[in-house]
Parts: C-alpha cells; structure tokens; sequence
C-alpha cells in the first residue's frame, strides 16, 4: 500500500493487485463491499486517516477506482474545509462563454472573483469560488446555466474537463477580449 499527500489537503492510496487479492480475495468481493469486506477497508482508511491527522468525525469525499488486474487507487478529500461556495456555469458554446465572461468582467464585484475554466466535451465549465451568492449571477442565465453546486460536481468538471485558464479565470479571459477597460 501506498499512500500519498496531495494538495489541498487530500491523501491517495494505491493498493496493488496483489494486496487486493490479499486483502479482499477477489475484486468481485471488493466490488460489492459487502459486510464482511467492510471491515477490513474501514481499517485501512481508518490507520491511513490517523496517520495524517484527520478526524473520524471530518465529513470526508472518498472516491474508489478499481480495476481488476490494475489494482485499486483511493482518493481521499476533506469536504468541511471548503470556506468559499463553489458556483458552475455550464455554457453551450464559445459565443455564449464570451458574452458570458465578459459580462462578468464588466461587473467589478466578480472580476477578480478566484475562478477557473474548463473545456469538456460538449461545453465550457466556468468554476467561480465565492463566500457569498453574488446577484449579478442571476442575470448569466442570459448565457448559461447558473447552478451553486455540491463540491463533488465540481470535482466531476475537474476530473473530466480540459483546464483552460487556472485561477482568475475571469479576468484573464475579460482582459484578453476587452478593451473598454
């Protein structure tokens, strides 16, 4: 087993295929996670969770990917230290994203807005971090769809999606295409 510290405070194990035979005795078992297999994956998490001091009671997103022969990767993110609400625009195409972006730029409550933009496959994803529900976000519906967001939709956009333009997404692109400013 190995274990890892990723930014933001989140942890990656890694179990060989050996060790989930092991472990588990086959990956049909770890698959369904039944009440037998339980126990022996609550103790891993909770020896690795103690080991980089966590607390059992932290309301935690764990995502589990196992493929049979590859072994399995862990990955483990602390959801209550999020401090800033996390808003998704979803905008259809890359008009609608400039109009949208530019729209935001204009306004200096959300300019510098910490934010980031992302390409998927059938859209644009603009991520904006906010303490507090803005009402100019109201009025993007112009544009997209305004959606505030549970922090695993969020991480589906991360996981999925091309980043295009990291931290102030919005001011980099609004400086780039305008000029009235």
């Amino acid at each position: 087993m190995t274990v890892t510290d990723l930014d933001k405070g989140k942890i990656k194990i890694i179990l060989t295929d050996k060790e989930i035979i092991t472990l588990f005795g086959t990956y049909q078992r770890f698959y369904a996670m039944s009440d037998s297999i339980k126990p022996t994956f609550e103790s891993i998490l909770e020896r690795v969770l103690i080991s980089r001091g966590f607390s059992l009671n932290q309301e935690l997103l764990i995502k589990v990917k196992a493929k049979e022969n590859n072994g399995c990767v862990i990955i483990i993110s602390p959801v209550s230290n999020r401090t800033k609400n996390e808003y998704l625009f979803i905008f259809e195409n890359s008009e609608k994203l400039t109009n949208g972006i530019l729209f935001l730029f204009r306004n200096k409550s959300t300019r510098n807005l910490e934010s980031e933009l992302f390409k998927t496959e059938n859209d644009y994803r603009l991520i904006i971090y906010s303490r507090e529900n803005n009402p100019i976000f109201l009025n993007l519906k112009e544009y997209c769809i305004p959606r505030r967001v549970k922090p695993f939709e969020t991480d589906y956009t991360k996981e999925h999606g091309k980043l295009l333009i990291a931290q102030k997404a919005v001011k980099t692109f609004g400086s780039a295409f305008f000029k009235g400013i």
